[in-house]
């Protein structure tokens, strides 16, 4: 395999890099590996992808390069060059950047393409910005074959770096210190947008970007993507918090179940800890050589006995009901994207879990008003009307005790060679130590709660 040479057509204006040596290493030897992962292809990867008719940036761009700039391509090709190649439009970069670079008019990108498909047959490209390349007038027909990058750039990602775990840690700190200082805010006649806002000022203060915060209370936590509204919290409430951050690029996914008046009814225990036991052994079993399905399907058999153990289920081996109450998945990969490389994940034959990989695991239980009052749609083609007639009749005045409640627990968990680590054990989640946290009073209103 010859050398990789690497080449940048950077056209946009505001630019943002890093110029760490080590920073600069790491990218450098990211974009060998991939080039190595591809073979003889050409690798063209544009900084951003377009979708709806609006443009974003191409995480795998930033993973590969370590710079934020827009209308930019990061062109890969076995060489003998010594040094990488960088073309652009743009006055604004640093000197000391440019000297790793031989520098290539932005004019000159046309015949560079054509002189590279005379040396070289096959192209890969990222195809979630394939789109962006018909934009430069990159004729792809030159060229014999068209190999998708995204799964060699999946498998890539999917393993965690030292200083990528720590971007996610200093992420997942953040997230966690905002939970635990709403925790102490929260209480009866706040709004969830009043809660909202605590984690802003968090997140704000330690400049950080928001990715996502849902403050969904009362029937709202049936819902399992809400953000937050004027809805007046009830003493008798449960919060679902999902909260999410970006710092350095690198993301949080962190959610917590509490009661609004601080301390867990006995009807909302029952489900919190049937939550809580099957998230403990999803997390007990996230550990290298064990497969993604079946770590999902143990989380979703604990689920299942707790409902059964609360009569929410009849017959634990019907498989309507099995399914009956399982609204989501237990877990996704986290990194530069809040589901990171999902497309990849999903499509990925080997669910074997491997160290250096951050995962969630994040199972959930919720009750929707009239829920059970017609069949839902996912069991539909599972069981009769007359059965699940019989089955409503039976269950709907225990249901009715959890009507409008939601439970969903969910940590960031990197694992290791022996193990895992829970990088947001910071935020409690035993129902003792989230009671006691709601005692204490908040930066916010400066005083003990009654």
């Amino acid at each position: 395999m010859k050398k990789a040479f690497f080449l940048i057509l950077i056209l946009g204006i505001n630019v943002s890099l890093s110029f760490g040596q080590d920073i600069d290493l790491t990218h450098k030897s990211r974009r060998l590996e991939l080039s190595k992962a591809l073979d003889s292809s050409v690798v063209i990867i544009s900084s951003e992808v377009k979708q709806h008719d609006s443009y974003k940036d191409n995480k795998n761009f930033y993973y590969l390069t370590g710079i934020q700039v827009p209308n930019s391509l990061l062109i890969l090709t076995p060489s003998l060059d010594d040094k990488d190649l960088l073309i652009t439009g743009s006055k604004r970069l640093d000197d000391e950047f440019l000297n790793n670079f031989e520098i290539v008019k932005k004019t000159d990108l046309p015949n560079t393409i054509f002189k590279l498909s005379r040396d070289y047959n096959i192209i890969a490209t990222s195809f979630l910005g394939i789109e962006i390349l018909s934009e430069w007038n990159i004729n792809l027909d030159i060229f014999d074959e068209i190999v998708k990058a995204d799964f060699a750039l999946g498998e890539m990602r999917m393993i965690k770096e030292n200083q990528e775990i720590r971007d996610l840690k200093k992420a997942i700190n953040i997230t966690s210190d905002a939970l635990n200082e709403v925790f102490k805010y929260t209480k009866p006649g706040l709004t969830e947008k009043a809660l909202r806002s605590v984690i802003r000022y968090k997140f704000e203060s330690n400049d950080a970007k928001e990715v996502f915060i849902q403050v969904a209370s009362g029937p709202n936590c049936t819902s399992i993507h809400f953000g937050a509204t004027e809805r007046i919290l009830n003493e008798n409430d449960l919060i679902v918090f999902d909260v999410g951050v970006y710092y350095n690029n690198y993301t949080s996914d962190i959610s917590r179940t509490i009661p609004v008046n601080g301390k867990f009814s006995p009807s909302q225990a029952d489900i919190y800890k049937i939550v809580l036991e099957a998230q403990k052994k999803g997390i007990e079993l996230t550990r290298q050589g064990n497969n993604y399905i079946d770590v999902q399907n143990a989380i979703t058999e604990v689920l299942n006995d707790g409902l059964y153990n609360l009569k929410l289920i009849t017959d634990k081996n019907s498989e309507w009901q099995k399914k009956l109450y399982i609204m989501h998945g237990w877990g996704h990969f986290i990194g530069l994207d809040v589901h990171d490389v999902s497309k990849y994940a999903l499509k990925k034959k080997d669910k074997t879990y491997k160290e250096g990989m951050v995962i969630t695991v994040e199972p959930g239980l919720y009750f929707p008003e009239d829920y059970l009052y017609s069949i839902p749609h996912k069991i539909k083609d599972l069981v009769t009307e007359e059965e699940f007639k019989q089955y409503r009749k039976t269950v709907l005045p225990i249901y009715k005790k959890y009507e409008n409640s939601g439970v969903r627990i969910e940590d960031d968990v990197l694992i290791t060679f022996d193990g895992n680590i829970v990088l947001s054990k910071g935020v409690p989640k035993e129902i003792n130590h989230i009671e006691k946290m709601m005692e204490e009073g908040s930066f916010f209103n400066n005083e003990t709660k009654d």
